[in-house]
């Protein structure tokens, strides 16, 4: 799962290295929220099958925090964006610590994270 995450950054952002990937999220914006469509919707899915495949509980946190970066980027370029990225790392974490998952759902994680490759290649 984090390989297609990597290989999906790499299509749609040209990098792979999260030093890149800020770069590209603090100049374009949001990953779900920039265009094209097919590559905004390709990050909703990653950031969905990172929560999915997260552990029960607090164990859960880190990839609620890594969720929410995929989905609203490491970087800011202002205190509105700063905001927009606080609110996606509180709101990924709190969706993985606190939504409780059936462990079958780790499975269709592993679809969700290949279909997001799948439209970022598209994109």
């Amino acid at each position: 799962m984090a390989a297609a995450a990597v290989l999906g950054g790499l299509a749609r952002f040209g990098t792979t290295s999260l030093a890149g990937l800020a770069g590209a999220q603090a100049v374009l914006g949001p990953a779900v929220s920039v265009a094209p469509a097919l590559g905004a919707a390709a990050s909703g899915l990653a950031a969905v099958s990172v929560l999915a495949a997260a552990p029960p509980g607090w164990r859960g946190w880190p990839f609620g925090l890594l969720a929410g970066l995929i989905a609203c980027g490491p970087a800011a370029t202002s205190p509105a964006d700063g905001l927009v990225r606080l609110a996606g790392v509180v709101g990924g974490v709190a969706l993985a610590v606190l939504v409780p998952r059936p462990a079958w759902v780790r499975w269709p994680a592993l679809g969700l994270s290949l279909a997001a490759l799948v439209l970022a290649v598209s994109a």
